[in-house]
């Protein structure tokens, strides 16, 4: 009921007397009475006899029953109506629990609209996960204030795969089955290094970039290189079943780098990006790039820290771009058994980047 419906319909100066007082009242003629002649319902209808009953849930009232005879004087004589005390109890646990539904309606309302807005993030969460590094994902649900990415220094191994020779691939068979090859063979190569702990940072056309984290610096470079010697693998085991000629080149370089978060401020708005940067990222990137189809290539550092468990080939010095002195390569070779190191290094020349054999250039 509206505020002007009420007031249409009920004295609403007669009422707020009987709640002031919390007595049940009755009236002959209310609209003699000065007290409440000046209403204006009472002033136009004029009725014979007025009832009027707080409800009331404890002390205070929470509303009223209002009664009109608009033809019978002493219609209401409440020594005749013993019955109005329970009557306005009952009433007033009514309206309790109507009060009480209509807040609950509207809380659950307000819960189903929540849940809804929930719903809607959590589909644009599954969405946007799959564009988010694991670890920034776990960063963020352990300190969701960003302190996880925070730019800092952290040991770290990072890995570049390339696809050999995919520029050639694609202008002979067609960019649309060139890519389904490459998301084929990748997606081996996705699960090879989450085997191993590794985040996937980026992925560009024919090429990965991931991040090695551990606290134990030896722990992440075996990882980056046991997901390096699963992906050569992979790519073999793919060949051999789809009668394919894919070859993969892999660099490896660990040492300190920049990880964290980095903001980009471009004209229009800015975009955050999470990566590893430094010398050792652009080592691994020059290292992908002077390797072969088939060619496991890691810097000096991290053949160091993986050279008791596998077989490491020096290739000797190299120029590699933004690189102002030679560069010590060195190629993966097999997985040693109980710490065997015979053999685990050979020597074997490789040409500087710009040499290397045409049909095995980056692309």
């Amino acid at each position: 009921m509206t505020p002007s419906t009420a007031a249409d319909m009920v004295s609403e100066r007669l009422v707020r007397y009987a709640m002031r007082g919390k007595a049940s009242l009755a009236f002959t003629l209310p609209h003699e009475d000065p007290r409440f002649s000046p209403c204006p319902h009472l002033a136009r209808t004029h009725p014979a006899s007025v009832l009027c009953v707080p409800l009331r849930a404890g002390v205070e009232p929470i509303g009223a029953l209002y009664l009109e005879n608009a033809a019978l004087q002493d219609a209401f004589v409440l020594d005749r109506m013993s019955f109005l005390p329970v009557l306005a109890r009952q009433l007033a646990i009514v309206l309790q629990n109507a009060r009480a539904f209509h807040v609950l309606a509207e809380q659950a309302r307000t819960l189903d609209t929540a849940n809804e807005a929930v719903a809607v993030l959590r589909r644009a969460q599954s969405q946007l996960t799959k564009f988010v590094p694991r670890s920034v994902r776990e960063g963020i649900a352990a300190h969701p204030d960003g302190a996880a990415l925070v730019a800092h220094e952290e040991d770290v191994t990072v890995l570049f795969v390339d696809m050999t020779g995919y520029t050639e691939l694609t202008e002979r068979i067609g960019s649309r089955e060139a890519q389904r090859i490459v998301e084929r063979y990748f997606a081996s190569y996705l699960d090879a290094i989450e085997a191993e702990g590794g985040d996937i940072n980026e992925m560009a056309g024919d090429g990965i970039m991931a991040i090695f984290r551990d606290d134990d610096r030896s722990a992440h470079a075996m990882h980056a290189i046991a997901a390096a010697s699963a992906i050569q693998a992979c790519t073999l085991e793919l060949n051999a079943a789809g009668g394919d000629t894919v070859r993969v080149h892999i660099g490896i370089s660990s040492g300190t780098a920049t990880v964290g978060a980095k903001r980009l401020d471009g004209r229009a708005e800015s975009r955050w990006t999470w990566t590893a940067s430094g010398s050792v990222t652009n080592l691994a990137a020059r290292l992908v790039q002077a390797g072969r189809g088939g060619e496991t290539l890691m810097s000096a550092e991290t053949a160091r820290r993986v050279g008791a468990a596998w077989q490491v080939m020096a290739m000797g010095p190299a120029t590699l771009k933004g690189f102002d002195v030679p560069v010590e390569l060195f190629c993966l070779g097999e997985r040693l058994h109980g710490g065997d190191r015979s053999g685990a290094f050979a020597d074997r020349s490789l040409p500087t980047q710009g040499s290397t054999r045409e049909e095995d250039k980056l692309r």
